[in-house]
């Protein structure tokens, strides 16, 4: 990010092209929306848990599933392959809502303070592990590194 300004002997290790970067010190998250523009900065020794939560809406894909099985048995035993056409186009269009509404973050909490959101949309379920590994292994650096110069 190119407003991230680095601190004395602060190194970057993992930057993503949208919105989470982690230093060796610190991580900064931004988030833009037309709503809302909001960067978080946190720590690495003011971390104190990371959690990846998941939703969906599982109605449009049983929905789906539903309406293209309908579909399908309409064109078996009706003659009107018009309606069958529709109900199997809804049927398609709800499993794509299903697919386009699913999202996956990755909320990383501080110790009293503001917690981090990184969208993990376009990650594998791997990426985002490693990228939590990342940060956990760069925070017990820095409190090695801090308890080392106590």
């Amino acid at each position: 990010m190119a407003y991230l300004q680095l601190m004395t002997d602060e190194e970057i290790i993992y930057e993503t092209l949208k919105n989470f970067t982690l230093t060796t010190h610190r991580i900064r998250s931004t988030d833009s929306t037309l709503e809302k523009k909001e960067v978080v900065s946190i720590m690495l020794e003011k971390i104190s848990s990371i959690a990846i939560s998941s939703r969906n809406y599982l109605v449009f894909l049983i929905l789906g599933i539903l309406l293209i099985l309908f579909s399908f048995w309409g064109f078996a035993n009706s003659y009107n392959q018009g309606l069958d056409f529709i109900i199997l186009v809804l049927g398609i269009i709800s499993i794509v809502v299903y697919a386009l509404t699913r999202k996956s973050i990755v909320i990383i909490s501080s110790d009293g303070g503001h917690a981090a959101v990184l969208s993990s949309m376009g990650l594998s379920h791997e990426s985002v592990i490693e990228i939590i590994n990342k940060i956990e292994v760069a925070k017990n650096d820095r409190m090695r590194y801090l308890n080392s110069i106590k």
